[in-house]
């Protein structure tokens, strides 16, 4: 009996030791920092690390572009880029990293030409950022 519960507890940490973080993604209306309500996305990554997520974001965001991002103690920026293969527009990416008790949350905010970029006013935009 002893055995059986050593096992089943054994293959259940390796399981939860070996799982990939998960995701979701949401797009609403909301305030963003210091900037008020705007059309913004949130992506939940589970099991992560707000300080990995962070470094990895400003990777990705200075990837194929020469723009550089700025990071602060509440938000991380791009001004102005372009990715080749995802939209044809210049965007500005703001984004604000959170630990949750389950991994990170972070908010994005997408702005065109000053109006921020959500379903219901870019929608062919909007399928480019959930892509």
């Amino acid at each position: 009996m002893i055995k059986a519960v050593l096992t089943l507890s054994f293959l259940i940490s390796s399981v939860i030791s070996f799982s990939q973080p998960g995701y979701t993604i949401e797009q609403k209306k909301q305030a963003f920092g210091a900037q008020g309500v705007l059309e913004t996305y949130e992506l939940l990554i589970l099991q992560t690390v707000k300080a990995d997520v962070s470094k990895g974001l400003i990777r990705q965001l200075q990837k194929g572009t020469r723009a550089k991002a700025t990071e602060s103690i509440e938000m991380i920026s791009i001004d102005k880029v372009f990715y080749e293969g995802y939209w044809l527009d210049s965007l500005s990416i703001m984004a604000i990293p959170k630990q949750q008790e389950n991994g990170t949350l972070v908010t994005f905010s997408f702005d065109k030409e000053v109006n921020s970029v959500g379903n219901s006013s870019h929608p062919e935009l909007h399928v480019a950022i959930k892509k």
